[in-house]
């Protein structure tokens, strides 16, 4: 388990298949992003494709350090990957969670998906932040100038 730490690319590289098939599978679907007064309608499959290249360029930017065998710390790399990995996975996970409302048109379903908005919108907030660690911990290791040992 270790090894994902210490090569943090290999996991971001790993969910990039698992993303783009599920994406494939679920292709007829749409991700709609709702931020304030602009509504985004997504096709499920390009949302995927893009979080794969997104995925694709953090796992370079890992692999380009592990390279140049440049020290990056583990707890950095920890937390940006659980943040990012296990944070998008549970915004999908809450997203499906939330009620149809023109089938649904009571009060309860309302209150319902704006609980469920309100967890999600910090989640979404909490992976942007989590991309700072990433290159901070980028950037920390290029100026200590530590080397790994072979």
């Amino acid at each position: 388990m270790n090894k994902f730490f210490k090569k943090p690319y290999i996991s971001f590289w790993v969910t990039i298949p698992v993303l783009l098939l599920i994406g494939f599978l679920k292709r007829s679907e749409v991700v709609s992003l709702n931020i304030h007064d602009i509504y985004l309608i997504i096709n499920f499959f390009h949302f995927t494709v893009l979080i794969s290249i997104f995925f694709g360029l953090v796992g370079l930017g890992y692999w380009m350090m592990y390279l140049r065998r440049k020290r990056l710390s583990i707890w950095l790399n920890f937390s940006h990957m659980v943040i990012t990995i296990l944070g998008l996975g549970i915004i999908w996970l809450l997203s499906h969670l939330i009620k149809d409302e023109a089938t649904h048109t009571s009060m309860e379903t309302f209150n319902y998906n704006r609980a469920l908005q309100t967890i999600i919108q910090p989640m979404v907030l909490l992976v942007i932040i989590g991309q700072f660690v990433y290159f901070f911990n980028l950037i920390r290791g290029l100026v200590l100038n530590q080397r790994k040992r072979p």
